[in-house]
């Protein structure tokens, strides 16, 4: 009888399956460097694009995960229970936006508004692909993060928050600015238009990670750790 693999996650063994549906499986693991640290894992089918699920669990903070085989997963936190799980998959969903500063927000749009936008769709479309021939920034060029609604702060005060810009550049690690205070940027892992990043304070060494998604030329800060 055929068989799923089970999924295969760094530093986490897998229990037993708890659940399954059309669009996904879910999981129980646990970090082999704690006890009793149970946690629900969900693994969406190969025909379903993750960030669907991610909007439709966002309420439960989940985090997005990449196993083993290169797919990429959700990783509820260890206070989450099945139950709480399971009355968001029963709940009716409507279409979803994403907004960098409120998270996945309700998007009603009719079939005329639909019609009606098409042409500036289209154009932007048309500019994108002009831009994506744009040149790269110099390697002397420091990229700067736009924020909005900022005061100055003292250099070892300052922390990124959820909303600021970040210029997407071809390199994995470089330097960053927010308000005069310097950081080094690293690029942990890139899935669909969702990055994980660590920032790195250069006054204090403090170290914070963020999870951005990616906006035309620019990273949206949507999650700060």
């Amino acid at each position: 009888m055929w068989r799923v693999a089970q999924p295969s996650l760094r530093n986490y063994a897998v229990i037993r399956q708890e659940s399954r549906r059309p669009t996904f499986r879910i999981w129980v693991i646990t970090d082999r460097r704690v006890e009793l640290s149970e946690q629900f894992l969900l693994v969406p089918s190969r025909w379903v694009a993750w960030p669907r699920l991610l909007a439709r669990f966002n309420s439960l903070n989940p985090s997005v995960v990449r196993l083993r085989d290169g797919r990429v997963a959700l990783q509820f936190p260890i206070e989450v229970h099945i139950h709480q799980i399971n009355e968001l998959v029963g709940k009716k969903h409507s279409r979803v936006e994403l907004d960098a500063l409120q998270g996945f927000l309700n998007a009603k749009r009719s079939s005329l508004r639909l019609w009606l936008m098409a042409p500036a769709l289209i154009t932007s479309l048309v500019i994108a692909i002009v831009l994506q021939g744009t040149p790269n920034p110099t390697k002397s060029e420091l990229p700067i993060t736009v924020s909005k609604s900022r005061t100055s702060q003292t250099v070892c005060s300052v922390i990124p928050r959820v909303g600021d810009l970040i210029p997407l550049t071809v390199k994995r690690s470089t330097q960053i600015e927010i308000l005069n205070s310097r950081f080094d940027l690293s690029i942990q892992a890139s899935m669909g238009g969702l990055y994980r990043i660590i920032l790195r304070r250069e006054c204090d060494a403090e170290h914070f990670k963020l999870e951005a998604w990616r906006t035309g030329n620019y990273l949206t800060v949507s999650k700060v750790n």
